[in-house]
Protein backbone atom coordinates (compact mmCIF):
# COMPACT_ATOMS: atom_id res chain seq x y z
CA UNK A 1 0.00 0.00 0.00
CA UNK A 2 0.90 3.88 0.05
CA UNK A 3 2.58 5.71 2.30
CA UNK A 4 0.06 7.76 4.72
CA UNK A 5 0.67 10.77 6.04
CA UNK A 6 -1.43 12.29 9.21
CA UNK A 7 -1.59 15.83 9.77
CA UNK A 8 -3.30 17.09 13.47
CA UNK A 9 -5.57 19.76 13.65
CA UNK A 10 -4.95 23.12 14.90
CA UNK A 11 -3.99 23.12 18.91
CA UNK A 12 -4.10 19.25 19.41
CA UNK A 13 -0.86 17.60 19.29
CA UNK A 14 0.43 14.92 16.96
CA UNK A 15 -0.88 12.14 19.26
CA UNK A 16 -4.27 13.11 18.66
CA UNK A 17 -3.46 11.34 15.53
CA UNK A 18 -2.77 8.27 17.06
CA UNK A 19 -6.20 6.39 17.66
CA UNK A 20 -6.86 7.00 13.60
CA UNK A 21 -2.79 5.80 13.21
CA UNK A 22 -3.76 2.05 14.45
CA UNK A 23 -6.94 2.10 13.19
CA UNK A 24 -5.16 2.62 9.94
CA UNK A 25 -3.07 -0.31 11.01
CA UNK A 26 -5.58 -2.90 11.67
CA UNK A 27 -6.77 -1.90 7.90
CA UNK A 28 -4.15 -2.57 6.16
CA UNK A 29 -1.70 0.16 5.95
CA UNK A 30 1.56 -0.17 6.87
CA UNK A 31 3.61 2.88 6.72
CA UNK A 32 1.26 5.02 8.58
CA UNK A 33 3.35 8.28 9.62
CA UNK A 34 1.90 11.80 11.96
CA UNK A 35 3.59 14.77 10.64
CA UNK A 36 3.78 18.27 10.44
CA UNK A 37 2.63 19.93 7.17
CA UNK A 38 5.76 20.95 6.87
CA UNK A 39 7.01 17.96 6.62
CA UNK A 40 5.29 16.04 3.93
CA UNK A 41 6.97 14.85 1.23
CA UNK A 42 8.04 16.55 -2.04
CA UNK A 43 9.56 13.55 -3.84
CA UNK A 44 8.66 9.97 -3.77
CA UNK A 45 5.41 7.46 -4.50
CA UNK A 46 2.43 8.90 -4.42
CA UNK A 47 0.90 9.05 -0.76
CA UNK A 48 -1.93 9.23 1.14
CA UNK A 49 -2.51 12.51 2.71
CA UNK A 50 -4.74 12.67 5.30
CA UNK A 51 -5.43 16.00 7.26
CA UNK A 52 -7.73 16.93 10.17
CA UNK A 53 -9.36 19.94 10.55
CA UNK A 54 -6.32 22.76 9.68
CA UNK A 55 -4.44 19.63 9.11
CA UNK A 56 -6.37 19.19 5.94
CA UNK A 57 -6.33 22.40 5.06
CA UNK A 58 -2.89 22.35 4.78
CA UNK A 59 -3.06 18.76 3.55
CA UNK A 60 -4.86 20.13 0.42
CA UNK A 61 -2.63 22.78 0.09
CA UNK A 62 0.39 20.97 -0.08
CA UNK A 63 -1.57 18.28 -2.18
CA UNK A 64 -2.31 20.68 -5.22
CA UNK A 65 1.13 22.39 -4.96
CA UNK A 66 2.71 18.79 -5.47
CA UNK A 67 0.53 16.62 -7.07
CA UNK A 68 2.58 13.80 -7.76
CA UNK A 69 2.94 13.42 -4.55
CA UNK A 70 -0.41 12.51 -3.71
CA UNK A 71 -2.51 9.56 -4.15
CA UNK A 72 -5.52 10.63 -2.28
CA UNK A 73 -6.51 13.18 0.27
CA UNK A 74 -8.50 12.90 2.81
CA UNK A 75 -10.22 15.33 5.07
CA UNK A 76 -11.84 15.27 8.17
CA UNK A 77 -13.59 17.98 9.40
CA UNK A 78 -12.30 20.34 7.07
CA UNK A 79 -12.93 22.63 4.07
CA UNK A 80 -10.85 23.98 1.20
CA UNK A 81 -12.11 27.57 3.16
CA UNK A 82 -12.24 27.83 6.77
CA UNK A 83 -13.95 31.74 6.89
CA UNK A 84 -17.38 32.27 5.19
CA UNK A 85 -17.39 34.98 2.19
CA UNK A 86 -18.74 38.46 2.94
CA UNK A 87 -21.78 37.18 0.90
CA UNK A 88 -22.15 34.17 2.91
CA UNK A 89 -22.13 31.78 -0.37
CA UNK A 90 -20.07 29.18 1.01
CA UNK A 91 -20.17 27.91 4.28
CA UNK A 92 -17.49 29.18 7.37
CA UNK A 93 -16.81 31.07 10.17
CA UNK A 94 -16.67 34.94 10.18
CA UNK A 95 -13.36 36.25 9.27
CA UNK A 96 -14.21 38.28 12.93
CA UNK A 97 -14.35 35.41 14.67
CA UNK A 98 -10.91 34.21 13.64
CA UNK A 99 -9.10 37.63 14.51
CA UNK A 100 -10.93 37.90 17.96
CA UNK A 101 -8.98 34.16 18.41
CA UNK A 102 -5.39 35.99 16.68
CA UNK A 103 -6.10 39.07 19.74
CA UNK A 104 -6.95 36.97 22.54
CA UNK A 105 -3.77 34.12 21.99
CA UNK A 106 -1.19 37.08 23.53
CA UNK A 107 -3.26 37.93 26.23
CA UNK A 108 -5.14 35.02 27.73
CA UNK A 109 -4.28 31.88 25.65
CA UNK A 110 -5.79 29.66 28.13
CA UNK A 111 -9.07 31.50 27.94
CA UNK A 112 -9.00 30.84 23.88
CA UNK A 113 -7.93 27.59 24.03
CA UNK A 114 -10.64 26.41 26.35
CA UNK A 115 -13.19 28.43 24.38
CA UNK A 116 -11.91 26.16 20.88
CA UNK A 117 -11.57 23.28 23.17
CA UNK A 118 -15.17 23.21 24.36
CA UNK A 119 -16.62 23.62 20.58
CA UNK A 120 -14.46 20.97 19.44
CA UNK A 121 -15.70 18.44 21.62
CA UNK A 122 -19.44 19.15 21.17
CA UNK A 123 -22.06 17.42 21.20
CA UNK A 124 -20.29 15.87 23.94
CA UNK A 125 -19.96 17.94 26.68
CA UNK A 126 -16.08 18.31 27.76
CA UNK A 127 -15.26 17.52 31.59
CA UNK A 128 -13.14 20.07 33.41
CA UNK A 129 -10.41 17.35 33.92
CA UNK A 130 -10.36 16.70 30.00
CA UNK A 131 -10.49 20.02 29.11
CA UNK A 132 -7.32 20.38 31.36
CA UNK A 133 -5.27 17.37 29.88
CA UNK A 134 -6.09 18.91 26.16
CA UNK A 135 -4.47 22.19 27.61
CA UNK A 136 -1.42 20.62 28.89
CA UNK A 137 -1.36 18.31 25.75
CA UNK A 138 0.25 21.77 24.15
CA UNK A 139 1.50 23.32 26.71
CA UNK A 140 4.81 23.02 24.33
CA UNK A 141 3.58 24.40 21.47
CA UNK A 142 4.51 28.12 21.02
CA UNK A 143 1.64 30.60 21.14
CA UNK A 144 3.21 32.43 17.66
CA UNK A 145 2.47 28.72 16.28
CA UNK A 146 -0.82 28.60 17.22
CA UNK A 147 -1.52 32.58 15.55
CA UNK A 148 0.62 30.88 12.40
CA UNK A 149 -2.07 28.65 12.14
CA UNK A 150 -5.25 30.64 13.03
CA UNK A 151 -3.85 33.09 9.85
CA UNK A 152 -3.06 30.40 7.52
CA UNK A 153 -7.30 29.47 8.12
CA UNK A 154 -7.91 32.74 7.73
CA UNK A 155 -6.51 33.50 4.53
CA UNK A 156 -6.28 30.39 2.45
CA UNK A 157 -9.26 29.51 -0.26
CA UNK A 158 -8.14 26.66 -2.24
CA UNK A 159 -11.53 26.26 -4.16
CA UNK A 160 -10.72 27.86 -7.72
CA UNK A 161 -8.21 25.28 -7.67
CA UNK A 162 -9.85 21.86 -6.87
CA UNK A 163 -11.61 21.59 -10.77
CA UNK A 164 -8.07 20.76 -12.03
CA UNK A 165 -6.68 18.37 -8.78
CA UNK A 166 -5.39 15.19 -10.58
CA UNK A 167 -6.13 13.05 -7.55
CA UNK A 168 -9.30 11.94 -6.15
CA UNK A 169 -10.65 14.03 -2.90
CA UNK A 170 -12.64 11.95 -0.07
CA UNK A 171 -14.39 14.39 2.40
CA UNK A 172 -15.32 13.19 5.98
CA UNK A 173 -17.60 15.39 8.80
CA UNK A 174 -19.63 15.41 11.94
CA UNK A 175 -22.98 16.31 11.67
CA UNK A 176 -22.53 18.75 15.20
CA UNK A 177 -20.16 20.02 13.91
CA UNK A 178 -19.33 23.51 15.40
CA UNK A 179 -15.75 24.63 14.22
CA UNK A 180 -16.29 23.82 10.81
CA UNK A 181 -20.13 23.38 9.79
CA UNK A 182 -21.10 20.58 8.02
CA UNK A 183 -22.62 22.41 4.89
CA UNK A 184 -19.27 22.62 3.40
CA UNK A 185 -20.37 18.58 2.11
CA UNK A 186 -22.71 19.56 0.05
CA UNK A 187 -20.60 22.37 -1.39
CA UNK A 188 -18.19 19.56 -2.40
CA UNK A 189 -19.72 18.71 -5.68
CA UNK A 190 -19.72 22.10 -7.28
CA UNK A 191 -16.33 22.32 -6.41
CA UNK A 192 -14.62 19.08 -7.46
CA UNK A 193 -16.66 16.65 -9.56
CA UNK A 194 -16.26 13.00 -8.22
CA UNK A 195 -15.75 14.47 -4.70
CA UNK A 196 -17.03 11.61 -1.93
CA UNK A 197 -18.37 12.92 1.23
CA UNK A 198 -19.02 11.21 4.34
CA UNK A 199 -21.44 12.42 6.95
CA UNK A 200 -21.74 10.81 10.53
CA UNK A 201 -24.98 12.28 11.69
CA UNK A 202 -23.67 11.74 15.68
CA UNK A 203 -20.46 13.27 16.35
CA UNK A 204 -18.52 17.19 15.78
CA UNK A 205 -15.43 18.13 14.52
CA UNK A 206 -13.73 15.18 17.36
CA UNK A 207 -15.02 12.59 14.50
CA UNK A 208 -11.29 11.58 14.25
CA UNK A 209 -10.99 10.67 17.97
CA UNK A 210 -14.85 9.87 18.35
CA UNK A 211 -15.06 7.33 15.37
CA UNK A 212 -11.47 6.81 14.62
CA UNK A 213 -12.29 2.85 13.28
CA UNK A 214 -15.05 4.28 11.34
CA UNK A 215 -13.16 6.51 9.91
CA UNK A 216 -10.40 4.01 9.32
CA UNK A 217 -12.80 1.87 7.42
CA UNK A 218 -13.78 4.58 5.08
CA UNK A 219 -10.90 5.29 3.72
CA UNK A 220 -9.78 2.22 3.36
CA UNK A 221 -12.97 2.30 1.29
CA UNK A 222 -12.42 5.08 -1.01
CA UNK A 223 -8.94 3.81 -1.65
CA UNK A 224 -9.95 0.71 -2.35
CA UNK A 225 -12.21 2.06 -4.65
CA UNK A 226 -10.01 4.12 -6.82
CA UNK A 227 -7.33 1.31 -7.65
Amino acid sequence: MSPVYLVPGWAYPASAMTPLQEALNDCGFTEVMITSAEALPVTGPPALLIGWSLGGVQALRHALAHPACCRHCVLISSTPKFCCPPDHSFPGQPPGAVNVMLRGLPRNRRLVLENFFRKSAAPKRLADEALNRRIDDIASTPTEALTEGLQILLDTDLRNQLQSAPFPVLALHGEEDQIIPSQVLTAWPDLMPGCETWLDAETGHELVLDQSARVARTITQAVENTR
